[in-house]
């Protein structure tokens, strides 16, 4: 199997964000190589890469490591997130249309019967990333996706306990999209936000 080191940095990423692959530990090298049947160097580029990226540390003579959870970027995630978010909502409300409005009431169904937390935290970012398409701004997408992105990093760990509360505010928010109640939206969306930086 032809497997690039773009594919394989992907699947790296992706079981950091599932927490397959837990904050401190050792990335072994040999049992990604073998799981993907590539050799060590595309997977050690592709862990260079990472690091790039911020996901990965290198600890002299120890090799690589997921990063750890890091207080500072938490607090300025979630800063972020609440300036960018709240205006993407706003113009969601305004521009989204009625299919995007059945879209995102379908990753809320997935989110009512999902239990797992990689899958909850997956599935919380997938409802954000689906709210910035409503906006049909471009760039504003990809920030709020690289906000995102980052964020299920340090939601993971309260994905579970978050799960009903999480549930009930996005349904709460997609309620004023739906009724195209921009003030609302953003409201409801910056006291998600707020809440969720304050359990995570």
């Amino acid at each position: 199997m032809a497997v690039d080191v773009e594919e394989i940095s992907a699947v790296i990423e992706e079981s950091i964000l599932r927490g397959e692959l837990a904050a401190g530990s050792r990335i072994n090298v040999d049992d990604h190589a073998r799981r993907l049947g590539v050799s060590h160097i595309p997977v050690r580029e592709a862990l260079r890469a990472l690091h790039g990226a911020g996901w990965v540390v290198y600890r002299p003579r120890q090799g690589a490591f997921v990063c750890e959870r890091d207080p500072r970027e938490h607090a300025d995630l979630f800063e972020a997130r609440l300036l960018v978010e709240r205006d993407v909502v706003e113009l969601a409300a305004q521009r989204r249309t009625a299919e995007q409005l059945t879209g995102l009431n379908a990753v809320l169904v997935r989110q009512a019967a999902t239990e797992e937390p990689g899958e909850l935290a997956a599935v919380n970012c997938e409802f954000h990333l689906a709210l910035a398409a409503c906006a049909h701004n471009g760039v504003l997408e990809r920030i709020s996706g690289e906000l995102n992105k980052r964020t299920r990093f340090y939601y993971l760990p309260a994905a579970s306990a978050r799960r009903d509360t999480s549930l009930a505010e996005h349904r709460a928010i997609l309620d004023a999209v739906r009724r195209r109640d921009s003030a609302q939206a953003g409201v409801l969306l910056c006291a998600h936000i707020g809440d969720t930086a304050r359990l995570t």
